[in-house]
């Protein structure tokens, strides 16, 4: 794009952020979610992502593309579009059930617990619980606090970048601001500078929260699981959390059904059998990575029921693979 589109941009993620998400989320939840898909389409013609906007570089969709191709072999170059398609209009729904939030809403829409029960996951205290960026994760994790859970969200500094345009980063610290009054004396931690609160937190009775779809930096930085259908080197922060704190580890993602009504579909807390205790913290396989494949087993099963509500997509092709 050339600056003047640019600048445009800019303008129009002001307006997005600023007037039609918080109007759609005064809406009944019908038409809120109609006009957030609408957004989406739109966004998918213009390839328009926050994060291609501060790079000034649209790359989204054509990551996205590739990333669908190879989870979705047999489909047809119109399926392929469909699914990419999908992404986006995943990609904004999900920003106007954040801003549903922000409106106070989260507590209204209908929820569906499948796997748990909201009792049995605040009964199963200091887990830690491995989720994607995927669908409406955080509306599923606005009702993990609903269910009564104390626990703590890892966040990022990522967002807080200068090149990220003013109106998105007020978004991002208004939206982490607004889902900690949900989590029972918890907050949104971000890993880059709150590390030994988050590594704190289970002793003082505290769940973890952590979105594990990232890849590794480094292959030597790595831990090497099976992932949506090859050995991929996946940021080892979850397993290294766990291990150091002895930590059951569950996983969950949270489907829209329909705007206004979700289900979270949650796997059981695992727990390493006292034998697989790795008091070094390497990195070599344990009980800990078992756990883990298990779980990102079941992420990676997930996502495929619906590869293109993945809106993270575009970090399958830059993760490295076992042998590549």
């Amino acid at each position: 794009m050339s600056a003047p589109c640019w600048h445009w941009e800019r303008a129009l993620a002001e307006w997005d952020y600023r007037l039609f998400y918080p109007l759609c989320a005064r809406l009944p939840f019908a038409a809120g979610g109609a006009l957030a898909a609408w957004k989406g389409r739109r966004d998918e013609r213009h390839d328009r992502d926050w994060r291609s906007l501060s790079l000034r570089r649209p790359y989204v969709k054509a990551a996205t593309r590739a990333a669908l191709a190879e989870l979705c072999p047999q489909a047809g170059p119109e399926e392929l579009e469909r699914l990419v398609t999908e992404r986006f209009v995943a990609a904004a729904s999900e920003e106007w059930q954040a801003h549903l939030i922000l409106a106070g809403r989260a507590p209204d829409v209908t929820m569906t617990w499948e796997g748990m029960t909201p009792e049995e996951v605040k009964a199963a205290g200091p887990v830690l619980w491995m989720t994607v960026h995927y669908d409406s994760f955080m509306l599923g994790v606005v009702h993990f606090g609903l269910a009564g859970l104390p626990f703590n969200l890892m966040t990022s500094t990522v967002v807080e970048d200068e090149r990220i345009p003013a109106s998105i980063r007020r978004y991002y610290a208004r939206k982490y601001a607004a889902v900690g009054q949900y989590f029972n004396g918890g907050q949104s931690l971000q890993a880059e500078t709150r590390l030994k609160s988050l590594y704190a937190g289970p002793r003082a009775g505290m769940a973890t929260v952590m979105l594990v779809d990232a890849p590794a930096l480094q292959k030597e930085e790595g831990v090497l699981l099976e992932f949506l259908g090859r050995r991929r080197y996946m940021a080892p922060g979850a397993v290294r959390m766990a291990e150091y704190g002895q930590l059951p580890m569950g996983a969950f993602v949270c489907v829209q059904e329909a705007p206004g009504r979700y289900r979270l579909v949650v796997h059981p807390p695992l727990r390493v059998e006292p034998a697989g205790f790795n008091s070094n913290l390497s990195l070599e396989p344990t009980g800990f990575n078992e756990i883990s494949q298990t779980l990102y087993t079941f992420l990676g099963e997930q996502i495929l029921k619906r590869p293109g509500r993945w809106w993270a997509a575009d970090l399958l092709p830059t993760m490295k693979c076992e042998g590549a």
